[in-house]
């Protein structure tokens, strides 16, 4: 078990990536309050428009349903056409399908949040909405993307790629089509991958974004990469909307961070913060809680980064608002789990509430659709109720997914493994598993791995050795303090 969002060790501007629809509010959440305009490819909307047509001619379920989901993907909902598709849907609630019915009844809570909905049932309304616009409209890239993005969802990841890599065949020249094929590349862990769709889309080395993308994964996975220096001339010599280069900045400002060069890093998170995007607040807000660094005047800033709150609550020891800001978090990155993988892992530890993890809606999906995180949580949360039901085969499924995963997903499951032997009463044998686990983590210097695993087994011996458990809660009490885990400290 492992924190994949919290307090990362290492963070860079990987592109988010959403629906074409929600892309400009999202990534961009000062637009209004500056009232400045990005030069945006996928502000145009072609489904709204033909479904509006469809509306106007010939009024039907069908043709409502059509209207009513386009508006509501575009946050219109006082427009007199998602009022008007409303109106009519409800009074043919009885002609309805299940799906629909519930699209209906969840709107008004959804739309107040402006992000995503996760019932399967909405998101499988969107793809047919999709769907249906791409057969009168095959050569559409943003609803091949957005098709992606739903599929990606739903954890069908080969007709995402097929879809993306459609609209990148289509259309190489429109920055958001590569950067959400990219960033896709990236959740499957093909970062060559996507470095090569990145090299081989038009104009990839005068793009702010496309440069910004190539420059932060290159980055994060230690890749050779020659588009520093294009990233500074770009920065140095643009004059557009500054909102174009945040990101860019804010990842040249990250490296010269890294390499100590605090002047540059704050001339440049400076340029990023004029209009800063959503992952430029967020990578500003983790420098600052994890290596204290701030620019000399900063601006005033929004509180849209729901990662920058997470962080801040987990930091402060808020463990309970850290986890809705995580769950909040998976509705504003729905393809992803690591945020929800991280609300389990703050349940466990931070909250004592494995109920959360064996109740939670995110984790009653099939096991086998689950990331080997997700269904490690639910092991260890089933064996904190002492509830082995079916724990064998999760044990099974877990080897399994612990195979096609990095080296310490194996530590994670020999841990987890010690944890069972302790509660079937085998105490030696989980001991052995926990000092295993601990010594596979210690070598590779993984410390916060080795704080979890201690605290674990400090807290399985805790009444059978007093000397090796006071042993443990010292070291797992000064790597709380090193690495500010202070979920740590709180005991069973």
């Amino acid at each position: 078990m492992s924190n994949n969002f919290l307090l990362m060790e290492k963070r860079q501007l990987i592109p988010r990536w959403h629906a074409s629809r929600k892309a400009l509010s999202l990534q961009y959440p000062t637009l209004k309050k500056k009232n400045v305009a990005i030069n945006s490819t996928n502000a145009h909307d072609p489904w709204l428009e033909e479904a509006r047509k469809e509306w106007d001619k010939k009024r039907t379920v069908f043709n409502a349903v059509e209207l009513n989901v386009a508006l509501f993907m575009n946050g219109m909902y006082e427009d007199a056409g998602y009022l008007s598709t409303l109106s009519f849907l409800l009074d043919n609630y009885n002609m309805l399908a299940p799906g629909v019915k519930s699209f209906i009844n969840s709107s008004e809570e959804v739309k107040g949040t402006g992000l995503y909905a996760l019932e399967s049932n909405m998101t499988d309304l969107s793809i047919r909405n999709v769907r249906g616009f791409l057969k009168r409209n095959p050569r559409d890239v943003f609803s091949w993307v957005d098709m992606a993005f739903y599929y990606t969802v739903k954890g069908e990841d080969e007709k995402a790629y097929k879809c993306l890599k459609t609209a990148w065949s289509l259309n190489k020249y429109i920055p958001f089509v590569a950067r959400s094929f990219a960033r896709f590349l990236v959740h499957k862990d093909n970062p060559e991958e996507a470095l090569w769709v990145l090299n081989r889309s038009e104009d990839s080395r005068n793009n702010p974004l496309l440069t910004s993308a190539h420059i932060s994964i290159a980055n994060s996975f230690e890749l050779p990469s020659a588009r520093v220096n294009d990233g500074k001339k770009i920065l140095k010599n643009f004059s557009g909307d500054m909102g174009r280069v945040s990101d860019l900045a804010a990842s040249l400002g990250t490296i010269e961070f890294e390499n100590g060069n605090l002047k540059k890093a704050k001339k440049m998170f400076q340029a990023s913060l004029l209009v800063p995007s959503e992952n430029a607040l967020s990578q500003y807000g983790w420098l600052k809680q994890k290596h204290g660094f701030s620019i000399d005047e900063e601006p005033s800033l929004p509180d849209s980064s729901i990662e920058n709150d997470a962080n801040k609550y987990y930091v402060s020891g808020d463990f309970s608002r850290c986890r809705d800001k995580l769950v909040e978090f998976h509705s504003f990155q729905p393809f992803s789990d690591a945020s929800m993988v991280d609300a389990g892992y703050m349940s466990l530890i931070g909250l004592k509430d494995p109920t959360f993890v064996t109740e939670s809606l995110y984790y009653k999906k099939p096991k086998t659709q689950m990331s080997f995180g997700a269904l490690n949580n639910l092991i260890v949360a089933k064996l904190l109720q002492n509830n082995f039901h079916g724990i064998e085969s999760d044990f099974k499924l877990l080897a399994k997914k612990a195979e096609a995963r990095e080296e310490s997903a194996k530590g994670i499951y020999v841990a987890t493994s010690g944890l069972m032997m302790f509660k079937i009463g085998e105490e030696c044998k989980g001991a052995e598993l926990y000092e295993s686990a601990i010594e596979f983590f210690k070598k590779r210097k993984d410390e916060r791995a080795v704080g979890i695993a201690e605290h674990f087994y400090s807290q399985n011996v805790k009444h059978h050795n007093n000397d090796l458990y006071a042993k443990l809660r010292s070291s797992v009490e000064a790597t709380a303090k090193k690495k500010r885990m202070l979920e740590l400290l709180v005991e069973w």
